[in-house]
């Protein structure tokens, strides 16, 4: 009887070590699934995230209290088309997102499938009930105003800005020199804050939507170069100072306050004015 078992469990090892091994190939790693850009809806409590599945680029939702993931876009073809920066309307009920071009090194629009028609960056907006994603225009970071009717956004350095009505049309919101960047709304979406970078210095700047203007609130400039040693005979000294980084915006606008909501910076006050130091006592006479 021991024998007949042990039979059986050299066979069945026999057997084991004759199966092959299950692998996997390195397509199957490539494809695999990536996620990305995980945003979370302003109500509702809804996410939302991009999808990477074999090289087709897509949004993807879930909703509360089952939170099961479904395909909001459709796009099937591995093209190269990125799809980032998405944010939320106000409500909680659309999706507005970016596709195409380059989110890195804002370069010329990669169009590695050379689709013959070429490739744009666009603005997109979509329900989140679903259907058809409707284009809003070329540009990117797209931000919402928190009233939920405007949405600024930047093309080729240019702040623009387009109504969310459905036969709307983007419009240059103004006119600034710079590459602006980084926009942020105030909380009643009566002004919107950017920076903006002009070579050798950058500047903060808001415009007032509600009275157009624009109002510079301080200056980043290069720093004053200094020698690293004593001048060397004969050798000229040249001290080209690094550009500096844009002011950042990575704070949004503080809540309203009971005073002015911004105030541009201060101008210099005067040197205060010092008269003639007040005359010695005379000596005592000697006499």
């Amino acid at each position: 009887m021991n024998f007949r078992v042990l039979l059986a469990m050299a066979l069945a090892a026999a057997v084991a070590e004759a199966a092959p091994a299950k692998r996997f190939t390195l397509e199957q790693v490539m494809s695999a699934p990536s996620p990305s850009s995980l945003t979370a809806a302003p109500k509702g409590g809804a996410i939302a995230w991009v999808l990477d599945q074999q090289g087709a680029r897509n949004i993807w939702v879930a909703e509360a209290p089952a939170y099961k993931g479904r395909g909001l876009t459709n796009y099937r073809a591995d093209d190269g088309q990125e799809i980032d920066q998405i944010t939320w309307t106000p409500d909680g009920r659309s999706l507005i997102f970016v596709r195409g071009g380059d989110f890195e090194m804002h370069r010329d629009n990669p169009n590695p499938a050379s689709l013959p028609q070429g490739v744009e960056q666009d603005i997109w907006i979509i329900p989140l009930a679903g259907g058809s994603p409707r284009k809003l225009a070329e540009g990117n970071s797209p931000a919402i105003s928190p009233k939920g009717d405007r949405l600024a956004f930047l093309n080729k350095g240019e702040v623009w800005s387009i109504r969310l009505d459905e036969n709307a049309q983007p419009e240059q919101m103004f006119h600034a020199k710079g590459q602006a960047d980084e926009l942020r709304w105030s909380p009643d979406g009566s002004r919107l804050a950017f920076s903006t970078n002009r070579s050798d210095h950058a500047f903060i700047a808001v415009y007032n939507v509600d009275q157009p203007s624009l109002t510079y609130l301080n200056r980043a400039s290069t720093a004053t170069p200094t020698r690293s040693g004593p001048p060397t005979a004969g050798k000229s000294h040249s001290c080209v100072p690094p550009p500096p980084p844009a002011p950042s915006l990575s704070a949004r606008f503080a809540p309203p306050s009971p005073g002015p909501f911004i105030s541009p910076m201060p101008p210099r006050e005067k040197a205060a004015s010092f008269g003639a130091p007040p005359e010695a006592p005379a000596a005592p006479s000697t006499k």
